[in-house]
């Protein structure tokens, strides 16, 4: 299997105070989704830093293309709240404490 990380970055830099219903909405179905991929084993970690201007997922998947169909079917992503990167990437070091 191979590593992927997804950088999420939402419509606009002030996105917590301007959150739109829609958004809110779409921001709830990402959350399950992404808990989901977790009980799936194909996410690794997630996250998004404190003013959210960017969000990431290290998740796992057979390749590229596989990746992009998961990372695709995110109803963010789906309903243009967040655009997705996706990376090969590699975890060098993991504290498993």
């Amino acid at each position: 299997m191979a590593q992927f990380l997804i950088l999420l970055k939402p419509p606009r830099e002030n996105f917590l105070e301007t959150i739109t219903e829609r958004e809110q909405n779409l921001a709830t179905e990402h959350f399950y989704y992404y808990k989901e991929l977790l009980n799936r084993k194909i996410l690794f970690l997630a996250g998004r830093t404190d003013d959210a201007e960017m969000g990431i997922g290290i998740m796992t998947a057979e390749n590229e293309k596989e990746m992009a169909k998961i990372v695709n079917a995110d109803p963010a992503v789906m309903g243009n709240m967040f655009t997705a990167t996706i990376k090969p990437f590699s975890v060098a070091l993991l504290d498993k404490e």
